[in-house]
């Protein structure tokens, strides 16, 4: 970088770096007080992060979202429905089309694509899927059904 940094520079780099600080300090006691408030699911926390791509803070997050209303979804696949990571239907005289993505929780879709997208470059099954599924769909269908995969895993 080439220039003169002045006093106004250095002033607003300093500002901006002792705010990022904050955040990041915030961040943390967030973190903290969330986890504590799990440990009565310690053992379904432990559970979701051995799925590739999940870690503790993903955990956490999908057992905020879901852990009330878990009950509720008899199987994995109305659980996929409520997330919105199901497959999309339509069908119309007898053909069988893709449908548009479901409308869902967006933060457990969030998450699990997040997921989804880690498993994809790790060693395990769930890359193999992914590039089975890769030939025929394109990246981001790929990531959206091995996030479903996920789900029906997890479940």
């Amino acid at each position: 970088m080439a220039g003169e940094s002045t006093a106004d520079h250095i002033f607003v780099l300093s500002e901006t770096l002792d705010h990022i600080e904050e955040l990041e300090r915030r961040i943390a006691i967030f973190a903290r007080q969330l986890l504590s408030r799990l440990d009565p699911y310690k053992a379904i926390l432990q559970a979701l992060q051995t799925i590739p791509g999940i870690d503790k803070m993903g955990a956490a997050m999908l057992l905020v979202e879901i852990v009330d209303d878990m009950t509720a979804f008899g199987t994995a696949e109305k659980l996929a429905s409520w997330a919105g990571v199901c497959p999309g239907n339509h069908e119309s005289a007898e053909k069988r089309v893709a449908g548009k993505k479901r409308k869902g929780n967006p933060y457990v879709r969030r998450i699990l694509c997040e997921a989804a997208n880690a498993a994809s470059r790790t060693r395990c099954a769930l890359r193999e899927k992914f590039k089975s599924l890769l030939v025929g769909r394109g990246r981001k269908r790929a990531i959206f059904a091995l996030a479903h995969k996920i789900l029906e895993r997890g479940n």
